[in-house]
């Protein structure tokens, strides 16, 4: 008898914990829902090109970033002075470092486009909480350029980007730093004038 009481009670409390865990996922998938930003981004115009050389690749991405912000005056990775030579206005530049593209295709043609992502801080920083920067590379008439820089805000991490009939939309999350939180769930449509075909 002793035995049939514990067994019943036992029963019960499974499946009271079971009914709690289902009120909790619930509440965990309303809150999921509730926590993601639908938006669509405008973008430059991109007119299909007349470029004929190579495709894109990480290391040609790399090469365009640093050379595009070498005309600003910023160091880059792989030419930072050495750390104990550098001057007040050394401290003062800032540094780029290639993160990665995601590839995409803006303006229609055959070669690849991309959202690259790299950082930007002073020379040497180090930190959980840079983020890397954003913006758009692409084919024109004259070879890859980056564009947009900054398209979107540093704390939206990509997670994919993707182009489905001309359409590209990038899947990610707004993270905070300082609470190590992922705020919400992010679908950025980034719409642009359609390329013009020549």
């Amino acid at each position: 008898m002793l035995l049939a009481s514990c067994n019943n009670r036992i029963k019960q409390a499974n499946k009271d914990n079971l009914a709690d865990a289902k009120a909790s996922n619930n509440n965990d998938l309303a809150a999921m829902t509730y926590q993601k930003l639908d938006t669509t981004i405008t973008v430059s115009k991109f007119n299909v090109s007349k470029y004929n050389g190579l495709n894109l690749t990480h290391g040609l991405a790399k090469k365009i970033l640093y050379e595009h912000f070498k005309k600003k005056g910023c160091y880059n990775s792989d030419n930072l002075p050495d750390l104990g030579k550098m001057t007040e206005a050394d401290n003062n530049k800032l540094s780029v470092a290639y993160d990665t593209i995601f590839t995409a295709d803006f303006n229609n043609n055959k070669y690849a486009d991309a959202v690259i992502t790299y950082w930007l801080t002073p020379p040497y920083a180090n930190g959980h909480c840079w983020q890397p920067h954003k913006a758009i590379i692409i084919d024109t008439d004259k070879g890859y350029i980056i564009t947009n820089e900054e398209f979107i805000p540093d704390n939206y991490s990509i997670d994919s980007v993707n182009t489905v009939d001309n359409q590209v939309t990038i899947f990610g999350y707004d993270y905070e730093c300082s609470t190590d939180k992922t705020l919400r769930y992010l679908r950025i449509e980034l719409n642009n004038e359609r390329a013009i075909k020549r």
